[in-house]
């Protein structure tokens, strides 16, 4: 199911079966277009696999490419009930609890 997209790719939600858990996938595609996008997208991955907390997704897996001349990265990370452009754009009052 296609939960959101991006300046990046797609994200899709899907269920981890042997987990027993629902994960979310982005697809970057063209993910190596220029060399300022290969940047971002490395920097967010690297980001993403250092940092912990419960409010912020973690890499959980990432798919390895067919062959070394690849373009697309399939991205698997927790899958969260909304993203932060929403919570922003939200006219809710958010509090300590969110």
């Amino acid at each position: 199911k296609k939960v959101g997209s991006g300046a990046y790719g797609t994200v899709a939600a899907f269920e981890d079966k042997q987990a027993d858990i629902k994960v979310a996938v982005k697809k970057v595609t063209n993910a190596f277009r220029d060399l300022t996008d290969g940047k971002r997208v490395l920097r967010e991955v690297k980001l993403l696999r250092s940092l912990r907390h419960d409010n912020i997704i973690c890499i959980l897996d990432m798919y390895p490419p067919d062959s070394p001349d690849f373009d697309d990265i399939y991205i698997v990370t927790d899958l969260m009930e909304t993203d932060l452009h929403r919570v922003i754009a939200s006219k809710q009052v958010l509090k300590d609890d969110h």
